[in-house]
C-alpha cells in the first residue's frame, strides 16, 4: 500500500500523518527570491519583482490621472468631470474585458491598460508596456494643454 507522495516517511517507510509534506521539507515548490539578479548588482529577485510591480502601479495611476485631467478640461463643472472620468475609465475596463477573449492577435487586448499592467505586476519588465503607458500619459497631457491654451486664447 502506497501513501501519497506529499507525506514524509519514517525509517521503516510508513507515512507520518502529523508531519509537513516532503515538498515543503525539501524546499521543492517554494520560490527562493533571495538570490541576486546578477553578480554586479545588489538587487535580489524579490526586489526586482517589487520594483516592477510598483512601477506598473505608478504608471496606471498616472495614466488614470492624465485621462481625468483631460476630461476635466472639457467642462467647467467638477461633478461632470468626475462622472466623465468615471465613464472613460469604465470604457477602458470594458475594453480590457473584451480583449480577454483568448485571441492573442486581438487589437482590444493590446489597447487594454490592465493587460500591460499584469506583465509588470508579475515582474516581467517590458519596455513596450512602459512606452505604452508613457504614450498614453503624454497624449492626454498634450491634449489637456492644447485645450487649456485654446480656451485661454479665446478669452
Amino acid at each position: 500500500m502506497h501513501a501519497p507522495a506529499d507525506h514524509a516517511f519514517d525509517q521503516r517507510g510508513t507515512p507520518q500523518q502529523n508531519s509537513q509534506p516532503v515538498n515543503e521539507c525539501a524546499g521543492i515548490g517554494k520560490r527562493n527570491y533571495s538570490r541576486q539578479v546578477c553578480g554586479y548588482c545588489r538587487f535580489s529577485v524579490a526586489d526586482v519583482l517589487m520594483l516592477s510591480g510598483i512601477l506598473g502601479t505608478v504608471l496606471v495611476i498616472c495614466s488614470f490621472a492624465a485621462a481625468g485631467l483631460y476630461i476635466s478640461t472639457l467642462t467647467a463643472q467638477p461633478t461632470v468631470a468626475a462622472v466623465g472620468t468615471f465613464g472613460l475609465l469604465l470604457l477602458l475596463w470594458i475594453v480590457d474585458i473584451a480583449g480577454n477573449t483568448g485571441n492573442e492577435n486581438n487589437v482590444l487586448a493590446y489597447l487594454s491598460m490592465l493587460n500591460h499592467n499584469q506583465a509588470l505586476l508579475r515582474g516581467i519588465f517590458s519596455s513596450a508596456d512602459v512606452i505604452y503607458y508613457l504614450l498614453f500619459i503624454i497624449t492626454f497631457m498634450v491634449l489637456s494643454i492644447r485645450r487649456l491654451d485654446a480656451e485661454r486664447l479665446q478669452h
